[in-house]
C-alpha cells in the first residue's frame, strides 16, 4: 500500500490513486478464464484525468458511490502465461495452464472536499445528539414522571445526563470545527476528525443503550 501513487491534479473532485500486485496463477484454462472474466466485470471503469471512466468513454454514473474503500475497482494491466502449453482460450477447459497476471487496483484518498463534508457531518451530529442527551436527561428534573418511579429508567436517565459532561468536554473542539478554517495539512485533519468521530460515536452507543432501557419502560407504563 506504501506504493499507491496519486494523480498530481488537485482540482480533481475525486483523490483516486493507483496500485500495481503481480499474481502468479496455475489451474485449469476453465478457472483463469473465470478469473479474467471476473476481473475484467468487476467494475469496467478505468482513470483518466483522476475521472473514472467506463469502458464506452463515457464518464461513469457509479461515481458518486465510490465514497468508501469496501469495493476496489481492480484492471488487469498486463497478462502472460509464463510456461505456454497451450492458449487457454482455445484448449480444452481441464487442460493446466500457468502464468503471471499484473493486476491494478484503484483506490479513493482523502481530499479537501471530503474532509469538509466530514467535518460537516461531524458538526450535525454532535449537535443533535447534544439537544437528545439534554432533553432526555432532564426527564427526572420534574416530578410526575412515571419512568423515574422504577429503578432501572431512574438510572438510566442519571447516566444520560452525566453524558452531557463528556458532550462538553468535546465542545471546544467542535468550535473549532465550526470555525472553517482552511485546511494546510489533509492527513493530520483526516486523523483530527477521525478521533472527535470516535469521542461522539462511543458516547452514542452510551446513550442509546440506556435509552432503550427508557423506551422499554416506557412501554410498560402505557
Amino acid at each position: 500500500m506504501a506504493n499507491i501513487s496519486f494523480d498530481t491534479d488537485k482540482k480533481s473532485p475525486v483523490n483516486i490513486g493507483s496500485f500495481k500486485i503481480s499474481l502468479d496463477f496455475k489451474g485449469k484454462n476453465a478457472d483463469i478464464l473465470a478469473l479474467i472474466d471476473a476481473l475484467q466485470n468487476s467494475g469496467k471503469l478505468t482513470i483518466r484525468n483522476g475521472k473514472l471512466i467506463s469502458q464506452s468513454g463515457q464518464k461513469s454514473t457509479r461515481t458518486s458511490s465510490l465514497s468508501s474503500l469496501s469495493n476496489l475497482l481492480v484492471g488487469i494491466d498486463s497478462f502472460s502465461l509464463t510456461n505456454v502449453l497451450e492458449d487457454p482460450t482455445k484448449g480444452s477447459d481441464k487442460d493446466m495452464n500457468q502464468g503471471t497476471l499484473s493486476l491494478e487496483f484503484y483506490v479513493e484518498g482523502m481530499n479537501y472536499q471530503k474532509l469538509l463534508l466530514l467535518r460537516s457531518f461531524i458538526v450535525t451530529h454532535f449537535e443533535t445528539l447534544k439537544k437528545s442527551i439534554k432533553t432526555d436527561g432532564m426527564k427526572c428534573d420534574k416530578p410526575g414522571n412515571a419512568l423515574c418511579n422504577e429503578s432501572s429508567s431512574n438510572m438510566a436517565i442519571s447516566v444520560i445526563k452525566n453524558l452531557s459532561k463528556n458532550m462538553t468536554s468535546l465542545q471546544p473542539k467542535i468550535d473549532d470545527l465550526k470555525k472553517n478554517e482552511l485546511i494546510t495539512d489533509v492527513n493530520k485533519e483526516f486523523d483530527t476528525l477521525s478521533e472527535i468521530k470516535t469521542s461522539i460515536q462511543a458516547i452514542e452507543t452510551i446513550y442509546n443503550k440506556n435509552l432503550a432501557i427508557l423506551n422499554k419502560s416506557q412501554n410498560k407504563t402505557k
